[in-house]
């Protein structure tokens, strides 16, 4: 592990960083001696990326739609990849922020990891919203790409079931609105045994495609590490008649 930057750089490395950024995902934030070249080759993989999906067509294409990630931290990171791409257009940051230092008991993993408190640390949930241009009185939501997060603990290899009640709930509140988008995971923080249940429920698993058909609503499923396979291979027959 090598050492965090010393607080005269860290306000340069705060200015410096994405919005939605975790310092303990940052190489130049553990002050990394290859920090430099990890982050040309990143550059040259998202310039190669962007040739096809550039973030203001991104943007562009997504506009007046809603995208949420719901899982665990697989998804949290890949949520925040997603916004990182899109920054140049980011309006407005509504993110909740948590010190895991400062729980009941607390997480020791985190320890040096919160210098600006609570921000920078770990990412719960909220929403960012982004736009091809800056914010006009008449703006309308139809302009604007929302993308939401939701990262708790009990999202963690959650089911059909629990997605289904989450579909239900937030389409209801009109937070999953009509072209949404809803990325889901199977989760990495239960065993394979324990997952293969919550994700071949039938019944569960038809009804929600039928709520998101009726409301609207894109399903993507991220499947997560190859430690799942076996939950990963049922979800793979349990949707092979639901695009």
């Amino acid at each position: 592990m090598y050492a965090t930057l010393p607080g005269t750089n860290r306000s340069a490395w705060r200015a410096a960083a994405c919005p939605f950024e975790e310092t303990r995902h940052n190489c130049f934030f553990f002050n990394q001696p290859d920090a430099a070249e990890i982050a040309w080759r990143a550059n040259q993989l998202h310039a190669l990326h962007a040739r096809n999906v550039s973030a203001t067509s991104a943007v562009r294409v997504l506009r007046g739609r809603t995208v949420t990630f719901v899982g665990d931290s697989v998804l949290r990171q890949l949520a925040q990849a997603f916004m990182c791409h899109l920054r140049q257009h980011v309006r407005d940051v509504g993110f909740v922020w948590n010190d895991p230092t400062q729980r009941k008991v607390p997480s020791l993993d985190y320890v040096g990891m919160c210098p600006f408190g609570k921000h920078h640390c770990e990412m719960r949930h909220g929403c960012a919203t982004f736009d091809l241009g800056p914010p006009r009185a008449t703006q309308s939501r139809n302009e604007t790409l929302k993308v939401c997060g939701y990262f708790e603990a009990n999202r963690f290899g959650s089911g059909w079931r629990a997605v289904l009640g989450f579909v239900s709930k937030q389409s209801s509140d009109g937070r999953l609105p009509r072209g949404s988008a809803l990325v889901f995971s199977i989760g990495h923080h239960t065993t394979a045994s324990q997952l293969e249940p919550l994700w071949t429920d039938v019944a569960a698993r038809d009804e929600l495609f039928a709520l998101a058909r009726s409301r609207g609503v894109r399903l993507v499923l991220e499947r997560g590490p190859a430690s799942n396979a076996r939950p990963a291979q049922s979800l793979e027959a349990s949707t092979r008649d639901h695009p």
